[in-house]
C-alpha cells in the first residue's frame, strides 16, 4: 500500500487550479479584495463582484481621509421615505480667563504653559508692559501653536485649539500669570470625528448611519452607502448638502445595478486597485480548489454568506470549496 499526502497551506486562496485571462469592471474607484468571488454582468460580459440575491441600490464613495467643517450636511432619501440630514457636528477645545478684569496687573515676566491636543508644553513668557487684553492676545498668539487666542466676547482672553473634534484638546493651564490663576476647566472638543481635518471612512459610517436609514459598509478603506432593502424598491436619492462633494459624490438617484441573476464563475487571487471607473486586466481561478475561509463576498467582505447555494454554484463551474481542510489523505493501494 501506498500513501500519497497532499497538504494545504490554510493561509491560501486557492490550493490548486487553473487560471484564465480576463476583464473586471470598476464602476468607479475602488478595491476588490483577494478571495472575491466574480460573477458577469449580463450587460457586457465582464467581470464584477458576485452578489448574493437581490441587489440594493448603492454608491462607492472617493478614496480617501475626508475634510468636514461643523456643520456640512448631506440631504438623503433612502428608498423613497423623505429626506433626512446628515450633519457633520465638530467643536474645538478650549480654555478661558472669565475673572480677570483688564487693564490688569502687569505680567511682565509671568507665564502661561499649555499642551495643544496633547502635544509637548508650549510657554508664553510675557515681556514688557503687559497690562491691556490686546497686549495679552498679541503675545500668547506669538508664542503659541496649533491654537488662536481671541477675546472671548466679554473682554478676557481665550485660548482655542485649531483642531475640531473628541481629539481637541488644551490642558489646564500651569505657569505664574493671572490667566493660570483665574481661568475656568477646560473644556475638551467634541464631534462625530476625533479631527474634523482628518475624518476616516469609519466616522464617515457612524455619522451617515447614525443620521439616516441608509447602511455603509467600509472596505480597504472606501466607504459604500447602500440601501437597506433590495431589489425593486431599493433607492438612494443624494439631494444636496456641503458633504456631497467631499465624498466624491453628487446629486443624483441611484437604483440597483441591471445585472440580473448573478451566478459565480472565478475566483480572484489578487487584491485589485482602480483609481476609477473602467477595465482592469485580470487572471482569476476558473477552474480548482478554494479555501472556504478565504472567500470573500464583496458586499459582506468576508466569508459568512459563503453558504451551500454559494458552494455549489461554484461546483457546477468547476470550483470546489473545501471547509477548513488542512491535510487530505488518500489510500492508493
Amino acid at each position: 500500500m501506498s500513501l500519497t499526502i497532499n497538504q494545504y497551506d490554510t493561509g491560501s486562496v486557492v490550493f490548486e487550479g487553473d487560471y484564465e485571462d480576463d476583464t473586471l469592471k470598476f464602476a468607479a474607484a475602488g478595491t476588490v479584495l483577494k478571495g472575491t468571488i466574480l460573477a458577469r454582468d449580463n450587460s457586457d460580459d465582464k467581470l464584477i463582484p458576485f452578489e448574493k440575491g437581490p441587489l440594493s441600490a448603492r454608491k462607492v464613495c472617493s478614496a480617501e481621509t475626508y475634510k468636514f467643517v461643523d456643520g456640512d450636511t448631506m440631504v438623503i432619501d433612502v428608498d423613497d421615505a423623505g429626506n433626512a440630514t446628515v450633519t457633520f457636528n465638530a467643536a474645538a477645545g478650549y480654555v478661558e480667563d472669565t475673572t480677570t478684569t483688564y487693564p490688569c496687573a502687569d505680567q511682565d515676566g509671568l507665564t502661561v504653559i499649555i499642551s495643544v491636543d496633547g502635544g509637548d508644553a508650549q510657554t508664553c513668557t510675557f515681556s514688557g508692559a503687559t497690562t491691556t487684553l490686546a497686549s495679552i492676545l498679541a503675545q500668547m498668539n506669538a508664542a503659541f501653536e496649533g491654537v488662536k487666542v481671541i477675546d472671548n466676547g466679554s473682554g478676557q482672553p481665550k485660548i482655542i485649539s485649531d483642531t475640531e473634534g473628541t481629539g481637541s484638546t488644551i490642558s489646564d493651564p500651569t505657569g505664574t500669570g493671572l490667566f493660570v490663576t483665574n481661568s475656568d476647566a477646560p473644556v475638551a472638543g467634541t464631534g462625530d470625528a476625533v479631527n474634523a481635518d482628518e475624518v476616516t471612512a469609519l466616522e464617515v459610517e457612524t455619522l451617515i448611519e447614525g443620521d439616516s436609514t441608509a447602511a455603509v459598509t467600509v472596505t480597504s478603506g472606501i466607504p459604500t452607502i447602500w440601501s437597506p432593502t433590495t431589489g425593486s424598491g431599493s433607492e438612494l436619492e443624494f439631494v444636496s448638502g456641503t458633504l456631497l462633494a467631499k465624498l466624491g459624490l453628487s446629486a443624483e438617484v441611484i437604483t440597483p445595478p441591471d445585472t440580473g441573476a448573478l451566478t459565480p464563475v472565478s475566483v480572484l487571487t489578487d487584491e485589485i486597485v482602480a483609481t476609477g471607473a473602467g477595465d482592469k486586466p485580470v487572471r482569476p481561478l476558473q477552474i480548482g480548489k478554494v479555501n472556504k475561509n478565504k472567500l470573500v463576498i464583496h458586499a459582506d467582505g468576508d466569508a459568512t454568506n459563503v453558504d451551500e447555494v454559494v458552494k455549489d454554484q461554484l461546483k457546477d463551474t468547476g470550483i470546489l470549496v473545501v471547509e477548513s481542510t488542512v491535510l487530505s489523505l488518500q489510500d492508493n493501494d
